[in-house]
């Protein structure tokens, strides 16, 4: 498959803008068609069938997809080719909240406003539906349509940062910080890694796929890394706020843990997230007005009520 490649505003304006909001509905359509195109061919048992369109499709921001999907925009792609890999990105992210919700990890009930997996279903179901989104996230790049070598490299990317070097590991040490007190240093690769990693990847396929240069490699990366991080400090926030009517969520879980609220306050953790939002925007002027959408979405992150 071939890519054509075909420049912010610099100031975020005060609410979300329609062109915004617009974009990441379209984008949540179309991976959501997706989703149930892929899941609806699979010959599973009824009831774990069920539990994986449960998974997959009870709600959701889709903003991994939207953030992959508007990079190949930005670089100049075509985004309905690459719909496969935003299919995938969203595959493993909706395995990860599966597993995280857990009563073995943070012993959730509430996920997106209703009943998690393991509470609707069962704890061994939830398990397996988790197992079964991951492998399928790769089950759809080995299918997707693109040359061998970028399949190689996107499937290698997801990979390495959903596993033990990328998300995995995240997801583990944040299971050691309620046994052990972390450093703000410590947190913050705890964090990369759990929740940045694939944010950064997101951005880093829509590279790979559209062959971007080492200086919009460099800028989305960046931009990746500081949204990620910023993303979990307004979780930590939010969290801490234990406000399940807003977040969606039963808060309250990360309380013997260390994260950026304990250990910096509230204020200072919502001063962290906006030099890093800062930063993040600071990174994308190699792109000029096309990163317009970027902008505004990571004024979303630090202004999302869940």
């Amino acid at each position: 498959m071939t890519y054509k490649r075909t420049s912010a505003r610099k100031k975020i304006p005060d609410k979300f803008p329609s062109a915004f909001q617009n974009q990441l509905a379209v984008d949540q359509k179309a991976v959501e068609e997706f989703l149930k195109d892929i899941l609806s061919s699979l010959k599973s048992p009824p009831r774990f069938l069920g539990a994986l369109f449960y998974g997959a499709l009870s709600g959701g921001k889709r903003l991994r997809p939207f953030l992959f999907l508007q990079a190949v925009r930005t670089l100049g792609g075509n985004d309905v080719s690459a719909l496969p890999v935003a299919g995938a990105l969203e595959l493993v992210h909706c395995y990860s909240l599966i597993h995280d919700d857990l009563p073995s990890m943070d012993n959730a009930k509430l996920r997106r406003g209703i009943a998690t997996s393991h509470i609707k279903f069962d704890e061994a179901t939830a398990l397996l539906a988790g197992n079964a989104l991951f492998t399928l996230a790769t089950e759809v790049l080995a299918r997707a349509s693109f040359i061998p070598k970028i399949q190689v490299m996107l499937i290698g990317r997801l990979m390495r940062a959903s596993g033990a070097e990328g998300m995995m590991a995240g997801q583990y040490l944040d299971l050691m910080g309620e046994k052990n007190a972390f450093s703000l240093e410590e947190i913050t690769h705890m964090q990369a890694l759990k929740t940045g990693a694939l944010i950064e990847a997101a951005l880093l396929m829509a590279c790979d796929l559209v062959e971007a240069s080492r200086e919009e490699r460099e800028a989305l990366s960046t931009y990746g890394r500081c949204l990620g991080l910023a993303f979990q400090i307004r979780d930590d926030l939010l969290d801490h706020k234990n406000m399940p009517h807003l977040t969606g969520k039963d808060g309250g879980h990360d309380t013997q843990k260390s994260t950026f609220v304990s250990l910096l306050g509230v204020d200072e953790a919502s001063d962290e997230c906006d030099r890093l939002i800062q930063k993040a925007l600071k990174s994308l002027d190699i792109f000029g007005d096309k990163a317009h959408l970027f902008q505004q979405a990571a004024h979303f992150i630090v202004e999302r009520k869940h």
